[in-house]
């Protein structure tokens, strides 16, 4: 009998050194670098190949900073970074930590809600705040079979269809709401969400009316700098100022030329017949370096773009779209008329009067069907250029429009679908579009 718990002895004795000899030699950690905020933490998990049911050790080489328990829960006590070590025996893993000062307290996306086509990609980007919070964010959509969004924010639209953008970072989050559309088209209705349609959504906030499509920086290098996603096309407002153009005695033209050279000068000098200069869209640039003006000259306005700035907080234009401004004449002259390959100048020289306005009519009729909107009218409305030039002999100085001292500015008739010259002091109505 002996004999036999001997050798049941010696076996059991080496079943347990063959055990052993299936040590560990590997510990793959969950994570290898790890940020938290002061008082913040997370379950770290380890794996051992092979895998075995074995103790892992957890230590860490700052408990000051970070500590780590038994079962490889950090928790972040100061500022500063610390390493926390997994051991099995001889092996081990770490992962460093980095704790910040603060938690994340909020998400800033860059754009809220956008309208984008199938094929078509936008940059979202994301402000941490505070900036000594963790600065690492994670994208999710919603529904990428309609939008997908890349590990740095780049959505893409994929097919016809709502999705959400989802940035977090912390235990905060942002939204952002993707709507992929098929392209705009001339008369869609325009929403506040930077979306369209050629149907006018009762769900939505109307602000105005696309007539034209294309990309608008194409004569603009300000506008394609400021808003390089602005290739759609452009909208006109729904609402509408009146006002005197300014009440600028001086050259505003000539100041913008001689303090701002990066900027096209917004005016018609010298021949406001020139079809090179007169025929650009730059409505966009003419506000911006006039609102420069203004702010040089707390006495003297150029009374339209003020009026441009209240426009633009009455009336919040969508994240990612220029914001309202003041039209140059070309860009009345596509709302009046349409494409046209001449010079503006002379287009009501060239063009039937029926052809001249019958653009300008489907807009209105199109704006007119939008609750609480103003008519556009067949009159005259205010451009973003200043007109500067001499009058002949005999002119009246009555009139107040002698030399560039008394320069004037230009106007577009939706009766007559062309340009004129006014003085500034006069009371014109004032329509305001925006590129999107």
């Amino acid at each position: 009998m002996r004999k036999y718990l001997f050798i049941l002895t010696a076996v059991l004795a080496l079943a347990s050194c063959s055990g052993k000899e299936q040590a560990v030699t590997r510990i793959l950690l969950s994570k290898t670098g790890l940020t938290l905020a002061v008082g913040g933490s997370q379950q770290l998990q380890a794996v051992t190949t092979p895998q075995a049911d074995v103790p892992v050790s957890w230590s860490s080489s700052n408990p000051a900073v970070a500590t780590v328990s038994e079962t490889g829960l950090v928790s972040a006590v100061s500022q500063g970074e610390a390493t926390v070590t997994a051991s099995v025996a001889s092996v081990s893993a770490a992962c460093l930590v980095t704790v910040t000062a603060e938690p994340v307290q909020r998400i800033v996306l860059s754009r809220t809600a956008f309208g984008i086509e199938a094929g078509e990609s936008v940059q979202l980007r994301a402000t941490v705040e505070p900036s000594s919070a963790p600065q690492t964010v994670t994208w999710i959509s919603s529904n990428p079979a309609v939008a997908s969004v890349s590990e740095t924010g780049l959505v893409t639209g994929v097919k016809v269809g709502v999705a959400n953008i989802l940035a977090t970072a912390g235990d905060q989050e942002a939204i952002c709401q993707v709507s992929v559309q098929t392209a705009p088209a001339d008369g869609d209705f325009y929403y506040a969400d930077g979306t369209w349609s050629p149907t006018l959504y009762t769900n939505k906030t109307p602000i105005g009316v696309v007539f034209w499509v294309g990309d608008p920086a194409g004569d603009d290098p300000s506008l394609k700098a400021d808003f390089p996603a602005c290739t759609h096309g452009l909208v006109v407002s729904l609402r509408e100022d009146s006002c005197a153009w300014s009440n600028v005695v001086a050259d505003v033209g000539g100041w913008c030329r001689d303090n701002h050279p990066e900027y096209f000068v917004p005016e018609t000098y010298p021949d406001r017949r020139d079809g090179d200069y007169l025929n650009k869209k730059v409505g966009y640039n003419n506000t911006k370096v006039m609102g420069l003006f203004n702010a040089a000259h707390p006495d003297e306005q150029v009374e339209v773009v003020s009026k441009a700035q209240v426009y633009n907080v009455k009336v919040p234009a969508p994240e990612g779209t220029s914001g309202w401004y003041v039209p140059s004449a070309k860009e009345l002259s596509l709302l009046s008329t349409g494409e046209y390959d001449g010079n503006i100048w002379e287009i009501s020289a060239h063009m039937r009067e029926q052809d001249r306005v019958a653009h300008f009519l489907k807009i209105r009729d199109i704006i007119d069907r939008v609750s609480g909107s103003q008519a556009l009218t067949e009159t005259s409305y205010w451009t973003s250029f200043e007109d500067t030039e001499y009058l002949l002999e005999g002119d009246d100085p009555a009139l107040g429009m002698r030399g560039f001292g008394d320069s004037g500015a230009l106007v577009f008739s939706f009766a007559f679908g062309d340009c004129s010259r006014y003085t500034k002091s006069t009371g014109e109505r004032l329509r305001y579009i925006l590129a999107f």
